[in-house]
């Protein structure tokens, strides 16, 4: 749940979001999440669903560069 409840409130303030991919179920219901969101769409850029840490961690400094380029200070 606590998951779940930090990726809402990363979600809602629109910070990027890096999802580690695994044997796990959580990656999977947040990607279903992500889908089926209606306001996901202005988010797709900013949520990445990597399969090491080392690429999650390269994607959000990405993500984050990006951002900083464009002025956006959220």
């Amino acid at each position: 749940m606590g998951t779940m409840n930090e990726f809402t409130i990363a979600f809602e303030d629109k910070k990027p979001i890096g999802i580690l991919e695994g044997d796990w179920d959580t990656d999977e219901m947040v990607k279903m999440m992500v889908r089926k969101i209606h306001r996901a769409e202005e988010m797709k850029e900013k949520i990445s669903f990597p399969k090491t840490p080392k690429e999650l961690v390269a994607k959000l400094l990405e993500i984050d560069k990006k951002e900083k380029g464009r002025g956006n200070t959220d």
